[in-house]
């Protein structure tokens, strides 16, 4: 989810998005900076999460109730 919002951030700046056109080229926008860092870090934190849950775990004990 974090990645949707860089990537909207970099077109909406960089080629532009079909009827936006208004940021085309403010990369220094402090509120869009701001909302980087903050994507970025959730991004960062989550990779790690996202790959140990890709991660085969223990399997759980078998209950020894019939």
């Amino acid at each position: 989810m974090a990645v949707g919002p860089l990537l909207g951030y970099i077109l909406s700046r960089g080629p532009g998005l079909p009827d936006y056109g208004d940021d085309i080229g403010n990369w220094t926008e402090p509120l869009g900076l701001l909302s980087l860092a903050v994507e970025g870090a959730l991004l960062l934190l989550s990779v790690p999460l996202f790959a140990r849950s890709l991660r085969p775990g223990p399997s759980a004990p078998e209950d020894p109730r019939p």
